[in-house]
């Protein structure tokens, strides 16, 4: 173990008004992760693998936060812009 390290998510993801999902993976950070979004009426985490999530949108236009938290309870945001 890395003995919490930070975890870092890329940031600032787009995804278009024909795109459905978009893909995310972490690195450092103490698995297992859990992942959330801060506004399910846009777009909710539909599956999850050791480091890495996939966020499906619903409707609508607008930002979402993506929120992963480690098992020591560490945990980073990153903002997805949909279109």
């Amino acid at each position: 173990s890395d003995g919490g390290a930070p975890i870092d998510i890329p940031q600032g993801a787009t995804i278009a008004t024909n795109i459905t999902s978009q893909a995310f993976s972490v690195q450092g950070g103490t698995p297992p992760f859990s992942w959330g979004v801060s506004d399910t009426a846009l777009g909710t985490i539909a599956s999850t693998g050791e480091r890495t999530a996939t966020y499906v949108r619903r409707t609508g236009t607008g930002t979402n936060l993506v929120i992963v938290r480690d098992s020591l309870g560490i945990e980073t945001k990153t903002q997805l812009t949909q279109q």
